[in-house]
């Protein structure tokens, strides 16, 4: 952090303490900027002394008092009288139109001349340092412009004429033989136009300002056309780049053609030299370029490629084994663009052009980060190392071991006291009514039979997470030796930032236990316990914990990641992992007859 005082004199010293902040030369305080000045470092501050002139960069608004004179045609000068004028920062404007020939006397004080605007009450406004005065009418008055002379009075398409004659305006429009002609060197009597593409012949000029043409009664004697090109750049152009043609001759409304295909002229062309795009259809190789200036055309050689593809970039990549993956990033064309994962060529789907889908290729089983590369037209991205995570189990278990149907989502258990999930019977009936705590489900292929120490039962729920998470709720939950807890869930949206808590109470013995949240049921991998993204494992001899993240960005210490909208399973068994891996710490504590369970909070 850096504190400034907040007033500042010539010669004085401002010191500035700072504490691990970076520091710049340019110094500005209270909005006044001063032309000299110098910085010492010391040790615990920068000294900063102001040596020259100081002035205020605070923005004012100025203000128009009065005009003169208040009736005007385009062309003439104008007084404005108002306060906060600055000479280099004010500029104004006349309809909207901007005007000509600003000069700031004072503060209070400017001239202009009145640009090219229609007859009628116009509002005149200063702008000083981007802020706008209050409108001041102006009226204008229809007075024709007036054509006197021609400086040459003669010359071919691309000649520069000076015009000279009356009432002209910053913002006049003229025409060569009823054909517009570019405009610069706008002053009140003088203006230089650009003869345009137009036949040989007498061509009368007409200037217009306001609206309001001139007489057309003075003519330009227009010669033969007589373009020539020297050279192109680049020499090889690509279809859909930018091509100049240099050369004599030219003319506003010259036309260009490349292998036979109209190119389109960019800007307005000069007597020697014309920019074109190339036409995406222009065939490829060596091609003839003309250009054609009132019916004359002049040729020239030029090599059309065809385009080069822009190199893809990589910004994101998700996906599950054995399923679907996003690629996000730049320059993606469909039909254009293939990609591997691992040096496996991916099936791509839908393709725009910062997006991908594809599928997760068969050779990838296992979840991680593998090397992604896209390629268009040739063109090959860096590798970006995309996270695969596990496969998705999208159906919850859907029946309990005696094939009842399980709804989803199922009943949270009830707290009584004592409460035992499953320590009785089928499902567990417990509390007044018979109020189903958990649901009995078997071990099968793929569900708890490989665990080890061996599962012999499993208590499901399909739990409705969005309305427990992130409210402490308690479950009062007890299992026997040799059984687990399995909840199925869909992770939160973006953002949801909790975890699953597991701490002892006075139902049931409390013994060390591991949890663990993963995409397919009974996940008790001990291995997972500590290794490189483990954050979804944990075994305790005390409060277990497992925090969970739902995101689709990278996964955050020290959160187990959860892909928003994806199904999830927060599984609970009685066991040391770290320590006595090989045993159930309930049938080690208790035997087989006593059941063991705590407090399971969901926040």
């Amino acid at each position: 952090m850096i504190h400034f005082l907040r007033n500042l004199c010539l010669g004085s010293t401002l010191a500035v303490a700072i504490a691990g902040a970076a520091f710049a030369q340019t110094i500005k305080i209270n909005n006044v900027s001063c032309s000299t000045g110098s910085v010492a470092f010391g040790s615990n501050e920068i000294n900063i002394t102001a040596t020259g002139s100081c002035t205020s960069t605070t923005a004012v608004t100025p203000t128009i008092t009065g005009l003169n004179p208040t009736n005007a045609s385009p062309g003439t000068t104008v007084t404005a009288t108002g306060t906060n004028f600055t000479a280099g920062a004010t500029n104004v404007t006349v309809d909207g139109v901007n005007a000509s020939g600003i000069s700031v006397q004072s503060a209070t004080s400017l001239t202009f001349v009145v640009p090219s605007v229609a007859a009628g009450q116009r509002n005149v406004v200063v702008v000083v340092n981007g802020v706008a005065s209050n409108s001041s009418a102006l009226t204008i008055a229809t007075v024709a412009p007036v054509v006197t002379s021609l400086n040459p009075t003669s010359g071919p398409p691309g000649t520069s004429v000076t015009v000279t004659g009356t009432g002209f305006a910053s913002g006049a429009t003229a025409t060569v033989g009823g054909i517009n002609a570019p405009v610069s060197n706008v002053t009140a009597t003088t203006l230089s136009i650009l003869v345009p593409s137009i036949a040989a012949g007498s061509q009368p000029v007409v200037v217009t300002v306001g609206g309001t043409a001139s007489n057309n009664t003075v003519s330009l004697a227009v010669t033969a056309a007589t373009p020539s090109i020297t050279s192109v750049a680049p020499t090889s152009v690509a279809q859909g780049a930018s091509l100049t043609i240099n050369g004599t001759g030219f003319a506003p409304g010259a036309t260009v053609t490349i292998g036979g295909t109209a190119a389109t002229v960019t800007g307005t062309p000069t007597a020697t030299a014309i920019v074109v795009t190339v036409a995406p259809t222009t065939p490829l190789n060596a091609q003839v370029v003309s250009v054609t200036v009132a019916g004359v055309t002049a040729n020239n050689a030029v090599t059309v490629t065809a385009p080069t593809a822009p190199v893809p970039t990589v910004t994101a990549c998700t996906g599950n084994v054995s399923g679907a993956m996003t690629i996000t990033g730049t320059n993606y064309v469909s039909g254009s663009t293939t990609a591997t994962l691992n040096a496996l060529s991916l099936t791509l789907g839908t393709v725009s052009a910062t997006a991908i889908g594809a599928t997760v290729p068969a050779g990838i089983t296992v979840a991680g980060s593998y090397p992604l590369v896209v390629t268009v037209s040739g063109q090959s991205s860096s590798s970006f190392n995309c996270t695969i995570d596990p496969a998705v189990t999208s159906l919850p278990i859907s029946t309990d071991k005696d094939g009842n149907p399980i709804p989803v989502p199922s009943r949270m258990p009830t707290p009584t006291s004592p409460v035992h999930v499953g320590t009785n019977g089928a499902n567990g009936n417990f509390g007044s009514g018979g109020t189903e705590n958990a649901w009995a489900v078997a071990v099968t292929a793929g569900r708890c039979a490989n665990a080890t120490p061996a599962i012999t039962r499993i208590w499901y729920h399909n739990l409705d997470f969005t309305a427990y998470a992130n409210s402490n709720a308690l479950s009062y939950v007890g299992i026997l030796a040799n059984e687990a807890l399995v909840y199925s869930f869909i992770a939160p949206p973006a953002g949801a930032k909790n975890n699953f808590n597991f701490g002892e109470s006075l139902a049931g013995t409390y013994v060390a236990n591991f949890m663990s949240i993963s995409q397919t049921p009974c996940d008790f991998d001990t291995t997972k316990l500590g290794a490189a993204g483990g954050f979804c494992y944990s075994s305790r001899n005390g409060v277990n914990t497992v925090n969970y993240h739902s995101t689709t960005g990278a996964a955050e210490i020290p959160y187990c990641k959860l892909i928003p909208g994806q199904r999830y399973y927060i599984n609970y068994r009685n066991q040391d992992a770290q320590n006595s891996p090989t045993q159930d710490s309930c049938q080690t504590a208790v035997g087989a007859a006593t059941f063991c369970g705590g407090v399971l909070q969901i926040r």
